[in-house]
């Protein structure tokens, strides 16, 4: 269980070091700097995309993994997790708003969707690597008979794959199996 917290604590500083980085450079673009750090910024930003991403990819198959042996209870560190990706989101929300916003223009606009598609995907992808753990456990512990399926974490385990769900769904599954927590 240590590693699959070593790789959420990584998984989340990564998270943030892209999302502040992209929204550095697009306030520098924004207010008309003209710095070589906007370069600089963009390219930390697109490097631990194309790194890193993989690195989400990994956890979530370690993530399913888990399904079929016993670990650790990981619901605690899950839901601190998905506490601690709020303001992430805000920032990845207002990041892609300055990129709607920066491709207003009649030659642009086609790429909107293009953008939009490819932000969800990859704002997907890093909800999913964080709940991924948590959701083994209860599936093998259901698998197990060690405890009961009930509607509402069927419901959790569901909603640990929606947007913004995703924090319900752990809040959920932590109140019902805190007694398991250590």
């Amino acid at each position: 269980m240590k590693v699959n917290k070593i790789f959420l604590i990584i998984q989340t500083i990564l998270m943030y070091i892209l999302g502040i980085s992209a929204l550095i450079a697009g306030i520098l673009v924004m207010i008309n700097v003209d710095s070589p750090a906007i370069y600089v910024f963009l390219l930390i930003f697109l490097i631990g995309l194309f790194v890193f991403l993989p690195f989400y990819i990994v956890n979530i198959i370690f993530g399913i993994i888990e399904i079929f042996k016993d670990s650790v209870n990981p619901l605690k560190m899950t839901f601190i997790i998905k506490l601690i990706h709020i303001p992430w989101y805000c920032i990845n929300f207002f990041i892609i708003f300055l990129l709607i916003a920066g491709m207003l223009n009649p030659f642009l606009m086609l790429g909107i969707p293009f953008v939009l598609i490819i932000s969800w995907f990859l704002t997907y992808v890093y909800m999913v690597s964080s709940g991924i753990h948590s959701v083994a456990y209860i599936i093998h512990k259901m698998k197990q008979r060690e405890i009961k399926p009930n509607v509402l974490a069927i419901f959790a385990l569901v909603f640990n794959f929606i947007f913004c769900l995703d924090l319900v769904g752990s809040i959920i599954l932590y109140a019902l199996y805190s007694k398991d927590n250590n």
